[in-house]
This record gives structure tokens, sequence and C-alpha cells, in this order.
């Protein structure tokens, strides 16, 4: 249960203090290095949480087609082997 508080209430705090930077940086008011540090954090945790989220979309993709591919490829092997054993069957037949 603490992980999950300790994140949000994390997060929180990021966002805050982000919300605050904005505001002064509307205003023209000079940041703290804290503030600077925070924003950039900020900035760079939601450009990876778009990434992770664009990389779990292309992998998602990705295996929906290799499946289908792999279905392709299993009917098109048991396609094959249903001819071999009936070209066997007809070559022993003719023995």
């Amino acid at each position: 249960m603490k992980e999950v508080r300790i994140p949000s209430v994390l997060e929180e705090v990021r966002k805050r203090i982000s919300e605050g930077v904005v505001r002064k940086l509307a205003k023209g008011e000079k940041l703290t290095d804290i503030e600077i540090m925070v924003f950039l954090l900020d900035h760079m945790d939601r450009k990876m949480e778009n990434l992770r989220d664009s990389l779990s979309r292309r992998i998602e993709d990705t295996n929906s087609e290799l499946k289908g591919d792999v279905k392709l490829l299993h009917q098109e092997i048991s396609s094959i082997k249903s001819d071999l054993i009936n070209l066997l069957k007809e070559r022993l037949g003719k023995s």
C-alpha cells in the first residue's frame, strides 16, 4: 500500500512545483535551481512515459502481426504435410 502512495504523493508534489514554475515563467520571475531541476525532471518523465507508451503499442502491433504470420505459416506447413502424405500414399499404393 505504501508503495502506491509514495509515487502518487511525489507525482503530486512534482506536478504542483511544475505548475508553479509555469506561473513564474509566465510572470517573468526568476526560478530557483530546485524549481528548474524539478521542472526538467517532470518534462523528462513525461517524455519517457510517452516513449514507453509508444513502444508498448508498437510491440503489441508487432506481436499481432507475428501471430498472424505464424498462423499463416502453420496453415501452409499443414497443407504441404497433407500433400506429402497424399503423394506417399499414391506412391506406396502403386508399388
